[in-house]
């Protein structure tokens, strides 16, 4: 399993990462986490603004992905957050459809720092079954606009 973790307060463009390794069938599964200091998102408001796939590192563009999802997880729910399924040839960026409107604040749990809390978002989906991965699949970067009031 591997992920990223990222730092907010206000509107930011927060970078974070996930590994997609593709299991035999074609499914892959990676985690990343945001983490807001000073803030309460569950009080203050927290909007997802954005989210963003970049070409992984080696890869030329993102037509590796054939679909995927974004969800936000808390130990009693699993969220949509966004989605995305047309990755063109050469584009090295990617916005995702954004699935959830209004305020992400109540998927925040406290992170382990005091006064911190975190986001974890799980991305799962289809690679391309065209597609040669390198040993340890690929790192992809994402970026996420958020915005804590």
């Amino acid at each position: 399993m591997a992920g990223g973790c990222a730092s907010v307060l206000g509107e930011e463009e927060v970078d974070a990462y996930f590994v997609l390794e593709p299991d035999s069938e074609g499914n892959f599964f990676g985690w990343s986490e945001i983490t807001v200091n000073g803030a309460d998102p569950q009080e203050d408001d927290a909007i997802l603004l954005q989210a963003l796939l970049k070409a992984a590192d080696g890869a030329k563009d993102l037509t590796f992905i054939q679909s995927i999802v974004a969800e936000a997880v808390t130990p009693e729910d699993r969220t949509p957050l966004a989605e995305g399924s047309e990755f063109p040839e050469g584009e090295t960026l990617a916005p995702l459809e954004l699935l959830h409107e209004g305020g992400i604040g109540q998927f925040f749990q406290p992170a382990e720092e005091e006064g911190d809390n975190k986001i974890r978002i799980e991305w799962k989906g289809k690679a391309n079954p065209d597609h040669e991965f390198p040993e340890g699949g690929y790192r992809v970067n994402v970026v996420i606009k958020i915005e804590v009031q």
